[in-house]
């Protein structure tokens, strides 16, 4: 039998399978330590903003009807209390993103 020298094709036939897997490779080693950093802290986060977000709607809404103030803090402290839910908003979208 005769055998069939390796031409420079077949060798670079590998090249191009390597070069593919790199960025998986990259991802995978991102993307598993900071899903196991954020599912660490979800519970703390999850909690702080939400309890930081009831507080400041529930402050707007005090200010708001019992306050003597000429400008009480009612849309500023509205406006925290929405910005807190979409940033938690965010925080799951990274979860799902890096999971």
């Amino acid at each position: 039998m005769m055998r069939v020298p390796l031409t420079s094709i077949d060798r670079t036939h590998c090249l191009p399978r390597a070069v593919r897997a790199t960025p998986a490779v990259v991802w995978w080693l991102v993307r598993v330590p900071v899903y196991v950093l954020l599912r660490i802290a979800q519970p703390i986060v999850r909690f702080a903003l939400a309890a930081l977000g009831l507080l400041s709607f529930l402050l707007a809404l005090f200010y708001h009807f019992t306050s003597t103030l000429v400008h009480p803090p009612f849309l500023p402290l509205l406006g925290f209390s929405l910005l807190c839910g979409v940033v938690l908003v965010l925080y799951e979208t990274l979860l799902r993103l890096f999971s």
